[in-house]
């Protein structure tokens, strides 16, 4: 997502690809948050 930021920065044209692409990895990182949120809670608690 960081990347089809700094490429529309950098080119400035847009496509439509852009948020397609940015949708599908905003999706992922919701998808790995809510995964691994059960093993990060687990090393807190035996800290």
């Amino acid at each position: 997502m960081i990347w089809i930021v700094v490429e529309l920065a950098i080119i400035r044209e847009f496509s439509f690809l852009h948020p397609v692409m940015f949708g599908a990895g905003l999706m992922i990182a919701a998808a790995s948050v809510a995964w691994g949120w059960p093993t990060f809670a687990g090393w807190r608690a035996s800290r």
